[in-house]
């Protein structure tokens, strides 16, 4: 590594993902934007990954002892960095050459904290759904502007917001969205940036998939309710509306896919995507109504 920090620090978070890290590195490589390293978070106890990172010699590997979610690997990855910003994207993503270019103007702007395109070249039918489900909000169709929450699969963040939230909840998967309201809060309102482009790679169904969707809604509900403060007669308001937020959030995916040429994907996926989104709104009920006693006290990383 250089002795000059970069202005940028590229942080991945790895996990069993020699297929895709190559990908990744190669398309950071590719950069129009140079002044920036690349550190690679590894959480996983294989060595396949590693052996990729290493055909990298610009690249900072660090290999966690033990298994990290995420969002605790991201905050790893800032620990490690030298730079006043940084960009964060996932290991099954290939980015756009003017990507880091992009988010830099951005923040040059005045922008503290930039969410960007997150789009796809999946070919499978239940990948292109899992996709629009998923990321439908991030289409390049999308108009700059404020956002509710950046996305760490293509995210700029300065040391300034970082070091104001306190980094990532790295206990949860849903520490983008708390660290995008936590920001917000702060004073730093994330903006959406269609032209920092991301391409995901890596929407596969499995067997558990479902049940994910479910664990992952109930976690945004339970940590949603708690930090906003929720009073129990809102809690069950919202429990009882969730056939309404079900068909709020079809709605949603739907116009987002109509904005950007996508719609052939909802249709055709519709069913499966109805499904799936089903999993998330049940879970997000159960989320509103249960509560973590010390849930309060661990939105701070420990790094």
């Amino acid at each position: 590594m250089n002795h000059a920090p970069p202005l940028v620090s590229v942080i991945v978070a790895a996990y069993n993902s020699a297929d895709f890290l190559s990908g990744c590195l190669e398309s950071l490589n590719q950069q129009t934007f140079r002044d920036f390293e690349i550190i690679v978070v590894n959480s996983s106890p294989e060595t396949r990954t590693a052996e990729v990172a290493s055909l990298f010699k610009n690249v900072y590997f660090f290999q966690s002892p033990h298994r990290l979610f995420p969002h605790a690997a991201r905050n790893v990855g800032v620990s490690l960095a030298r730079s006043e910003l940084f960009a964060f994207t996932d290991a099954d993503c290939q980015a756009d050459p003017h990507w880091l270019a992009e988010l830099v103007s951005i923040h040059a702007a005045g922008h503290e904290i930039i969410g960007g395109c997150i789009d796809s070249r999946a070919e499978a039918i239940v990948s292109r759904g899992i996709y629009v489900m998923k990321y439908s909000p991030y289409q390049r169709s999308e108009r700059a502007g404020p956002i509710s929450l950046a996305a760490t699969g293509n995210l700029l963040v300065s040391r300034k917001v970082f070091d104001a939230v306190g980094g990532f909840d790295g206990s949860i998967f849903c520490g983008d969205a708390l660290f995008s309201w936590e920001a917000r809060a702060a004073g730093f309102t994330p903006w959406y940036e269609p032209k920092a482009i991301v391409f995901d790679q890596d929407e596969r169904y499995h067997q558990r998939f479902l049940y994910e969707r479910f664990q992952r809604g109930l976690e945004y509900g339970r940590v949603r309710a708690e930090f906003e403060q929720w009073s129990r007669p809102r809690r069950w308001l919202r429990i009882a509306g969730c056939p309404l937020s079900l068909c709020s959030a079809l709605v949603a995916i739907g116009r987002h896919c109509l904005n950007g040429a996508r719609l052939k994907d909802f249709l055709i996926g519709f069913p499966f995507i109805a499904v799936a989104q089903a999993a998330w709104c049940v879970g997000e009920a159960f989320g509103y109504a249960t509560r973590s006693p010390d849930r309060s006290k661990n939105f701070k990383p420990t790094l």
